[in-house]
């Protein structure tokens, strides 16, 4: 059995080049980039080819002493208390999304999908009512920290706690109507979200604008890598 357990990354003989170790550090401390994928994406952005085996080199490397550096980690870090609040929200009905998708415009067409079916949900047969993400170009961020983390969110319904009066002229083709019920709706979503974020110690910017996306401070976030 030992001869088949998996064995942590060596780093590769020799010093890698500098400039690509730096690179391939800010690519993997996010924690979400599996090794090949950090590989491709330290090759792509040095411009190296194919047969070149310096990315590989400096991934290696980058990967062993983030490994070795997580062993020494103890108590939470901002990933820990960000994915803490986002199984808070996901318990209050609000879908929450690390990493999810390539950027802003597929997030948003694509999270419906994320939702969970309810048999018993009546004309809206879904357990979540609202969502919140950030998406793989907001996870990029990470590799610098300190680092300002952007969640975007919104509802797939408008929130049950509105004037029903509003609802109904909204239903009714009532332009103005319907604004109030998008800013009411996002508006509470996002202070559901960042009282979540707070509540669970994460340091957060919004001043209430549903049109802006709710900052996090990040200063610690240690993500580990992917097994």
């Amino acid at each position: 059995m030992g001869l088949l357990r998996r064995r942590r990354p060596e780093p590769a003989a020799g010093p890698p080049d500098p400039a690509l170790l730096e690179l391939a550090e800010a690519i993997i401390r996010s924690g979400f980039v599996d090794r090949a994928d950090a590989v491709e994406m330290v090759r792509d952005q040095s411009g190296l080819g194919e047969s070149d085996p310096g990315p590989a080199a400096a991934v290696d490397r980058a990967w062993h002493d983030r490994t070795v550096e997580q062993q020494t980690w103890s108590g939470s870090g901002d990933h820990d208390r960000l994915a803490a609040a986002f199984a808070h929200l996901g318990r209050q009905g609000v879908v929450a999304r690390m990493n999810f998708t390539c950027c802003q415009n597929c997030g948003t067409d694509e999270i419906d999908d994320e939702r969970t079916p309810d048999p018993g949900g009546g004309q809206y047969p879904w357990r979540e009512w609202a969502y919140t993400f950030f998406h793989q170009q907001d996870a990029e961020r990470l590799g610098d920290v300190p680092a300002v983390l952007f969640l975007s969110y919104s509802a797939f319904r408008a929130s049950p706690r509105l004037d029903p009066a509003l609802l109904q002229a909204a239903r009714a083709g009532d332009e103005d109507a319907r604004r109030r019920v998008r800013v009411a709706t996002d508006t509470e979503v996002g202070t559901i979200v960042a009282t979540a974020l707070r509540d669970h110690g994460l340091t957060v910017e919004w001043d209430g604008d549903p049109d802006d996306r709710i900052r996090v401070l990040v200063t610690d976030w240690r993500k580990p890598l992917p097994s």
